[in-house]
């Protein structure tokens, strides 16, 4: 017989759910599994606005390198000290 993880009670053999954080090991009783799976979803609620926020939809193409702009920054720079 095992014991719910939240409030200590015993279970049956076919009582008891499996807790929905924790994982498939650890079961709960209905109660506390009522009682988990609202703040479950409620973290959720809270979470959502925020799930897109490090999606960014811009294309990184013009960020990428390119040799020919390092060749002239590198010939700008020469031509600036050979001045001197």
């Amino acid at each position: 017989m095992k014991k719910c993880e939240e409030c200590g009670k015993k279970l049956g053999i076919l009582e008891g759910y499996r807790h929905p954080v924790v994982g498939k090991d650890v079961l709960v009783c209905s109660n506390c599994f009522d009682t988990v799976l609202e703040k479950v979803e409620q973290y959720g609620k809270f979470l959502s606005p925020y799930v897109d926020f490090f999606k960014n939809s811009f294309s990184n193409q013009k960020y990428k390198l390119n040799p020919n702009n390092i060749l002239t920054g590198w010939a700008s720079i020469k031509e600036v000290f050979t001045k001197f």
